[in-house]
């Protein structure tokens, strides 16, 4: 993977992107699902949900995974419209570049703001969760 890191513009911009919202993950941002729900139910991560259609044929509500927002962190569901990320620091991003979320590790920096890519976006990441929307509706018992 290129790693789209640009650590000069970043520390210009602040973090600007990572305060309006964090970036989605993939499952492949996570070794299994006993990962997945360690790091959601230890508190780092939640569950947010994409309602409309996403053009598969199915339901219009779909899962995934995200960093939590400073503003909710007590939350393992979060469908909120932004905040920011739980993972922001005020020397940049808590983790290594490799271990961000999808989204996060392939926007590209710019001085005037990132640009995202489209396949590491909310709707794509609800396609790449389908497959684990059992383990989201056995998560709402712990919520």
């Amino acid at each position: 993977m290129e790693n789209n890191e640009n650590k000069e513009i970043c520390s210009e911009c602040g973090g600007k992107c990572c305060e309006r919202s964090p970036g989605v993950c993939f499952p492949s941002d996570f070794k299994d699902e006993n990962d997945i729900v360690d790091k959601i139910l230890g508190g780092s991560y939640c569950i947010d949900w994409w309602e409309g259609n996403l053009g598969d044929g199915c339901e219009d509500i779909a899962y995934f995974v995200r960093p939590r927002t400073k503003n909710y962190k007590d939350r393992v569901f979060d469908g909120g419209w932004g905040g920011e990320c739980v993972l922001l620091t005020e020397t940049g991003c808590s983790l290594k570049f490799d271990d961000r979320p999808s989204e996060c590790r392939h926007l590209k920096p710019n001085v005037g703001g990132c640009a995202g890519n489209e396949l590491f976006s909310k709707e794509s990441s609800c396609r790449a969760w389908r497959k684990h929307q059992d383990m989201f509706e056995n998560l709402k018992e712990c919520a």
